[in-house]
């Protein structure tokens, strides 16, 4: 049985097609972020305007440039200009993600001629009313609404069937990427037998699929012939799940309730996990002080998940934020802006959660750290993720660099031994390095500080460091030394501006983990700490004592 006959419109490579919703259509304009441009409107790229060049230059280019702070959410909210225009012409609208969105054809459109017309004259009204560059298409069921989609096509009944056999399988279960899913391996293992196409999937047969595959076999055959995403044998459940929440006060700024849009997004999936069910989309509606509402369907990701129903409320509201009505006037003539009251939440399709399941199952729990990053980064910025990279390097605190989520290191690290090079980096650096005194007997028989000489041997034998200064894992105090591991002396690099040397020492002190130290102009500094060292000491001593 084929799925509900829809028409879809999808924008190719939304994060830059999200601009032209921000700005008057024509417009040339571009969004910014460190000083360099990251995605343009065709106006600006017309005028030379290119993604990764400098701001200065761009405006010096184009001095009509509209130029925006780089701004994630705000590219999300943008989306809603193109559902307004959506509205217009079909009811119950369904966004999926930003850039893709459908709603059910009426029945009034009895042929394909009258869907063609329809069809044509939603894109063009797009195109005009937003300066967004789309694509519309008609067809039955998810898979087949989105492939004809990015072709521009309608697809008939009459010809679904060819339509689905000549598609890719990758293209066969886009639906499927758009929820998440990753169903990269299986695909391998389709190719491997041979099956690329939905023509070959039907050759392989529905219980073949089935029981190679399991439940998830049943899901891919259906998809292939035109049907929805879920699977249901029991039938959608009667019972409604539905609840508001109402703000303290009137809201104007969402980044006032975001940890409020979490909790009301953990409250919705709680519901769903008391009464064992799984919903197939949601419909938000906000409500703002002057009786306005603001619904939107949004369905195919995973509502079993708190993070994906967040990111659709911040989503929405954010686009009532950028878009919402001029302030209206009172009764005094006073000028009032509406603020958001309350938030309710509907559950749509509902299934029995033992009944139904997205195509390829559990995720596994990279996905899912990518998914927390991806929520981070939503709410606070791209630039909030930040992750440690070793890279090459003379010393630790070089090798070690802050890069943005997903960024690699400018230099690799690269294997062996060279000048100069720490080759035991510790596994605590310290952010301030705490002064210290290197104290022992020299090797003319007196005593006094310890330093590293020019040809990075030391003038002594190190007996106690004086920590100068504490910090969260080391109090200043006096530490015994029971030997010095290696010594690394690092002579200045002539390019550098100041060209010091540098002389690092490996210590095993009493009772405590080894150190790393390094001089810098005759002074000592606790650069770090080798954690576990101790441990690993006892260890050896207990099992010397047992032999």
């Amino acid at each position: 049985m084929n799925g509900e006959r829809r028409i879809v419109v999808w924008v190719p490579d939304w994060s830059v097609s999200s601009l032209a919703a921000s700005v008057p259509p024509g417009s040339p304009g571009v969004t910014v972020r460190g000083g360099k441009v990251v995605a343009t409107t065709r106006s600006a790229r017309q005028r030379g305007v290119r993604p990764g060049m400098k701001q200065a230059i761009a405006e010096h280019l184009c001095e009509e440039l509209l130029v925006l702070p780089h701004d994630p959410l705000r590219d999300q909210s943008a989306f809603e200009v193109l559902l307004g225009v959506f509205d217009r012409y079909f009811a119950n609208v369904t966004a999926i993600v930003p850039g893709l969105a459908w709603a059910t054809l009426p029945k009034r459109l009895g042929g394909q001629t009258q869907e063609d017309a329809a069809r044509g004259e939603l894109q063009e009204a797009l195109v005009e009313e937003t300066g967004v560059e789309c694509f519309v298409g008609i067809a039955s069921g998810i898979a087949a609404g989105i492939a004809a989609a990015k072709r521009g096509q309608n697809i008939s009944a009459e010809h679904l069937d060819d339509f689905l056999g000549y598609l890719p399988l990758s293209e066969l279960l886009a639906a499927l990427k758009v929820v998440g899913a990753d169903p990269e391996g299986k695909l391998d293992l389709l190719h491997t037998l041979g099956i690329a196409t939905g023509k070959d999937l039907r050759q392989l047969g529905a219980k073949q699929l089935s029981a190679r595959f399991g439940k998830e076999g049943e899901t891919l055959w259906k998809v292939a012939q035109g049907g929805d995403l879920y699977v249901a044998s029991s039938g959608t459940t009667a019972e409604e799940i539905s609840f508001r929440y109402n703000f303290d006060e009137p809201v104007i700024n969402i980044d006032q309730v975001i940890l409020e849009a979490r909790i009301v997004g953990q409250q919705m999936v709680d519901r769903l996990v008391r009464q064992a069910v799984v919903a197939q989309g949601l419909e938000i509606t906000l409500l703002s002080s002057d009786g306005q509402e603001y619904p939107r369907r949004w369905a195919l990701f995973d509502t079993t998940n708190p993070a994906n129903v967040t990111q659709r409320l911040l989503w929405q509201m954010r686009a009532w934020q950028d878009h919402r009505p001029p302030t209206a006037v009172d009764e005094d003539e006073v000028f009032v802006e509406a603020g958001l009251v309350a938030i309710s939440i509907r559950a749509q399709g509902l299934v029995g959660s033992g009944e139904t399941q997205v195509l390829w199952g559990a995720r596994p729990r990279s996905h899912l750290v990518e998914q927390t990053v991806a929520q981070v980064q939503m709410l606070a910025g791209e630039e909030s993720v930040k992750q440690p990279v070793i890279q090459a390097g003379m010393n630790p605190r070089e090798r070690v660099v802050m890069k943005l989520w997903g960024e690699e290191a400018i230099k690799a690290p690269e294997p062996g031994p060279w000048a100069g090079a720490v080759t035991e980096p510790p596994l605590v650096l310290f952010d301030k390095p705490p002064r210290a005194k290197l104290i022992g007997k020299h090797n003319d028989g007196t005593w006094g500080e310890i330093r590293i000489r020019s040809r990075g041997l030391l003038d002594g034998e190190p007996e106690r460091i004086i920590m100068l200064e504490s910090r969260k894992d080391l109090d200043a105090g006096s530490y015994l030394v029971e030997s010095v591991h290696s010594t690394w002396a690092q002579m200045g690099r002539w390019w550098e501006v100041e060209h010091t040397a540098h002389g690092y020492l490996r210590v095993a002190v009493k009772e405590e983990d080894d150190f790393l130290l390094v001089q810098t102009r005759g002074t000592w500094q606790v650069e770090g700490i080798y954690v576990g060292c101790q441990r690993q000491r006892l260890d050896h001593h207990d099992l010397r004592k047992s032999e």
